[in-house]
C-alpha cells in the first residue's frame, strides 16, 4: 500500500471485508485456544501468526513504517514545515487509525500484548518472528504518542461517560473476552499496562516501547537518550533470531530512540 493512499476502508465491502476476516481469524483462533488449555497454557507457533494476521488487516502497517523511518532518519521538525511532505501524510494516516478507527485500533493493541506475551514464553525462533515483534513495537509506539496528543484524547472522549470495570489490565497477559471488549469499547479510560513499559498512557511509554522491541529482537539493553540516563531493569537473557533480518528492524527502532527526545514532548510528533 502507497503512503499516499487512504487507511480507512472507504466502501460498504471493504469494510465488510475487513470484519469477515478478522471473523475468519476468530475461528481459527478457538481449536487453536482449545489445544492451549489442553496442554496447560503452552502456545504452539500458529499462534503468533494469528495474532499478525490480526494486525496487518487492523493496522496501517505501511503508514506506520514509513512514519518511522521518516522520523527516525531526519528532523521531524524539518519535515513536518514542508507541505504534504511524505512524513505529513503518514502522520495524518496514523491519526486517522487512532481517532476514526479507534476501536479497531484499540484491538490491534491488544493483539499486540498477546504478541509480546507469546514471544517472550514461547519463541521458536521462525522466520516470521522478527516482523512480528517489529512491526507490534511499531504500531505500540504510534498508538502510545498519538494518544497523547490533547486533539485526539479529546475525540476519544466521546465514546460515553461508561466508567470501566475493572479500571486497568494487562495487555501482554492472557485475557478473557469480556476484558477485550471492555477495553476495545472505553480503552481511552482503561489503564493498560505492559511489562517493563508501565501504563502505555504515560510519558515515557513510546521510548520504552521501542526499548522493549530492541529486546526482543536482539537481547541488547536499552539505548540511553542523547545526554540523559534510563532507570535500570533486570531482564532475563534472550537469544538473538538467527534469521539476520532483525538487524534492519533494530536499526530503525535505534533510530528513533536515539531522536526522540527523553521526555517525549507533543510537539515532537
Amino acid at each position: 500500500m502507497s503512503v499516499h493512499s487512504s487507511w480507512l476502508p472507504t466502501t460498504p465491502t471493504a469494510s465488510k471485508w475487513r470484519n469477515s476476516a478478522c471473523d475468519c481469524l476468530d475461528v481459527l483462533h478457538w481449536p487453536a485456544n482449545s489445544k492451549i488449555a489442553r496442554q496447560l497454557g503452552i502456545e504452539h507457533h500458529t499462534i503468533l501468526q494469528l495474532h499478525l494476521a490480526r494486525l496487518i488487516i487492523l493496522t496501517p502497517t505501511s503508514h506506520i513504517q514509513s512514519l518511522a523511518s521518516l522520523t527516525g532518519s531526519a528532523s521531524p521538525e524539518s519535515t513536518r514545515n514542508e507541505h504534504r511532505t511524505p512524513y505529513v501524510l503518514a502522520r495524518q494516516q496514523v491519526l486517522q487509525w487512532v481517532v476514526r478507527d479507534r476501536y479497531k485500533a484499540r484491538l490491534s493493541i491488544i493483539h499486540c500484548g498477546t504478541l509480546y506475551w507469546h514471544v517472550r514464553r514461547y519463541s521458536c525462533d521462525s522466520i516470521l518472528e522478527p516482523f512480528a515483534i517489529y512491526i507490534a513495537t511499531l504500531i505500540l509506539w504510534a498508538f502510545c504518542l498519538s494518544m497523547q496528543m490533547p486533539e485526539v484524547v479529546e475525540a476519544v472522549d466521546q465514546d460515553g461517560q461508561e466508567i470501566p470495570e475493572p479500571s486497568f489490565l494487562h495487555l501482554d497477559r492472557p485475557l478473557d473476552d469480556e476484558l477485550v471488549q471492555t477495553f476495545v469499547r472505553v480503552g481511552h479510560k482503561v489503564a493498560a499496562f505492559i511489562s517493563k513499559v508501565g501504563n502505555i498512557r504515560d510519558q515515557g511509554a513510546p521510548r520504552k516501547v521501542l526499548q522493549e522491541g530492541i529486546f526482543l529482537l536482539s537481547g541488547d539493553a536499552p539505548v540511553s537518550a542523547p545526554g540523559g540516563h534510563e532507570p535500570s531493569v533486570e531482564r532475563h537473557s534472550r537469544q538473538s533470531p538467527t534469521w539476520g533480518i532483525e538487524e534492519s528492524y533494530v536499526k530503525v527502532l535505534r533510530n528513533l530512540l536515539v531522536t526522540m527526545p527523553e521526555n517525549a514532548s507533543l510537539t515532537w510528533f
